[in-house]
C-alpha cells in the first residue's frame, strides 16, 4: 500500500533513536476499561451530534472543481498537501496546505465546489508559496488550531499553527483577517529567524504535527520527532516557553525515543480535547489512546485504547489479537491513523489513514478496542479503498472537524477537502 511521505521520512527519523524505554505503569490495570461511564455532561456537548451513513457521498469539494479531478482549481483555491483538522472561527474557515507553506482562509464555508479563498496566512499572495521561518513565514504548516473566543481577558481569539520544517509552533494574538499577516509568539524554538534546536528538552521540539488548545486555555503540541506530547497549562505570551506537561516520556530530557507501554508513545501526530478528556492518535502503534481524566502529572498512562486488544499491542489492522498485522481491516483496527481525531461531545471520529477511511463511534467510546457504529470513505468495514477520486472515497485522510451540521475531511492524497452534511 502506498505510504505517505511524511510517514516515510520521519519513520526514518525515529528508528535512528536508541531503543524502547519504560514508563511508570504502577496505575495502570490492563483490563482496566477506564472511569469513563459514557454520561454526557452538558457543558462539553460541543455540537449536534451527526446522523451519517457508511459510504455516504460529500455534498461539497474543496481545492478541486469537482469529486473525480485531481488538478486543482487555480491558485486561490488549490491544496497541496492538506493535512490535519480544518480550523473554524464564526463561520470562517481555515485549511492549511503542507506543499504551498499556507493557510488558505474562507470567509464562509463553501457551499460550492471549486471555490477560491478570500486570503492567504503565511504568504504575501496566492501566486507565492516559498518558506522561510520569519514571522510572516510558515515551513511545512500541519496542524493548527482557533482558540475558543471565551478564553483569557487579553485575547478574544488566537490562530496556533505547528510548523513541521521549522520546529515551532506560531502563535497570532488576534487571528488574521488578511494576506500575510505576521504571529506574535513562537513556541519550540528561542525566537523567529533563528537556525532551529531540536535538542530533547522542555523548550524545543522536533517536526511537530498538531496543536490544539482547550476551553480552559490549554495549549496541547504533538512533539512528533521526540515520541511526546507537551502540554503548557497556558497559552504561552513570550517566545521560547517550557511545556508543563509530558506525555509519552517519564519526563522531558532523558529519553524521546518510542515507548512501547500505556502511557508511551510512537509517532503521535493528532490531538483532541475539551479540556477534560483527552484523546491521541499514536500512529507508529496503530492506535488511539484516550485519557478520561485531563493528565496533570508526567507520563501517566491512558485509560482506554482503539485500534488494539491492549495497550501491549501494535500491528495494523490486528482483529485476531495475536499480535501480527491482518490484511482486512475491522469496525475495531486501525492502520497508520495519522492526525485527524475529533470529537463534538458526544461522538468520536478518527481518520484511519491508510485504510482510506474515518471511523465514527457514536457515543465516546468507553472500552478497549470497541467498534466503530459507522464508516466514511467505504461501503463497509471490511474494504480498503483508496485510488481515484470519487464523491465517497478517500485517498489517506488525516483531518476531521465538525461545525454545525457540516463535516469536513482532509483527503490528503487527493489534495482537497470534503464537506459532507449530517441532517
Amino acid at each position: 500500500m502506498k505510504k505517505n511521505i511524511l510517514y516515510s521520512l520521519l519513520t526514518i527519523a525515529v528508528l535512528i533513536t536508541t531503543g524502547c524505554e519504560s514508563l511508570d505503569t504502577t496505575q495502570f490495570d490492563q483490563n482496566s476499561t477506564g472511569n469513563n461511564d459514557g454520561k454526557l455532561d452538558s457543558k462539553y456537548v460541543l455540537l449536534p451530534a451527526l446522523k451519517l451513513d457508511n459510504g455516504q457521498s460529500a455534498d461539497v469539494v474543496i481545492g478541486q472543481p469537482d469529486m473525480t479531478s485531481g488538478a486543482g482549481v487555480g491558485p486561490a483555491g488549490s491544496e497541496l498537501g492538506p493535512y490535519s483538522n480544518a480550523s473554524v472561527l464564526n463561520g470562517k474557515l481555515f485549511l492549511q496546505s503542507y506543499g504551498f507553506n499556507r493557510i488558505l482562509a474562507f470567509n464562509q464555508i463553501p457551499k460550492v465546489s471549486g471555490a477560491d479563498a478570500d486570503y492567504v496566512i503565511g504568504q504575501p499572495d496566492f501566486l507565492s508559496s516559498g518558506s522561510g521561518n520569519d514571522n510572516t513565514d510558515l515551513n511545512a504548516p500541519l496542524g493548527t488550531s482557533i482558540t475558543p473566543s471565551n478564553y483569557a481577558s487579553k485575547y478574544s481569539s488566537r490562530l496556533v499553527v505547528a510548523e513541521l520544517a521549522n520546529h515551532r509552533v506560531s502563535i497570532f494574538n488576534a487571528v488574521p483577517t488578511s494576506s500575510g499577516a505576521a504571529s506574535d509568539v513562537v513556541v519550540g524554538q528561542s525566537d523567529f529567524n533563528v537556525p532551529p534546536i531540536t535538542t530533547c528538552t522542555a523548550v524545543n521540539l522536533q517536526n511537530p504535527y498538531d496543536v490544539t488548545t482547550t476551553n480552559d486555555g490549554k495549549m496541547i503540541i504533538a512533539d512528533t520527532g521526540h515520541n511526546r506530547i507537551l502540554i503548557y497549562n497556558a497559552i504561552p505570551t513570550e517566545n521560547g516557553a517550557a511545556a508543563d506537561i509530558v506525555l509519552g516520556q517519564n519526563d522531558f530530557t532523558s529519553s524521546c525515543a518510542p515507548v512501547m507501554a500505556p502511557g508511551g508513545l510512537f509517532m503521535p501526530s493528532g490531538l483532541w480535547s475539551d479540556g477534560r478528556r483527552l484523546v491521541v492518535v499514536d500512529s507508529g502503534h496503530h492506535r488511539v489512546l484516550i485519557w478520561n481524566k485531563f493528565p496533570t502529572t508526567n507520563g501517566v498512562a491512558a485509560d482506554i485504547v482503539l485500534g488494539q486488544s491492549t495497550f501491549m499491542n501494535f500491528a495494523p489492522n490486528d482483529d485476531d489479537q495475536d499480535g501480527g498485522a491482518d490484511l482486512e481491516p475491522s469496525a475495531r483496527t486501525l492502520q497508520f491513523p495519522f492526525m485527524g481525531v475529533f470529537s463534538n461531545g458526544q461522538q468520536l471520529f478518527i481518520a484511519d489513514s491508510s485504510n482510506n477511511r474515518v471511523l465514527v463511534w457514536n457515543k465516546f467510546p468507553t472500552q478497549n478496542f470497541q467498534e466503530a457504529d459507522r464508516v466514511l470513505g467505504q461501503n463497509d468495514f471490511m474494504s480498503l479503498g483508496g485510488g481515484l477520486p470519487t464523491a465517497f472515497s478517500f485517498n489517506f485522510p488525516t483531518g476531521i472537524t465538525q461545525y454545525k451540521k457540516d463535516l469536513i475531511i482532509s483527503d490528503t492524497n487527493n489534495n482537497r477537502h470534503l464537506v459532507f452534511s449530517g441532517n
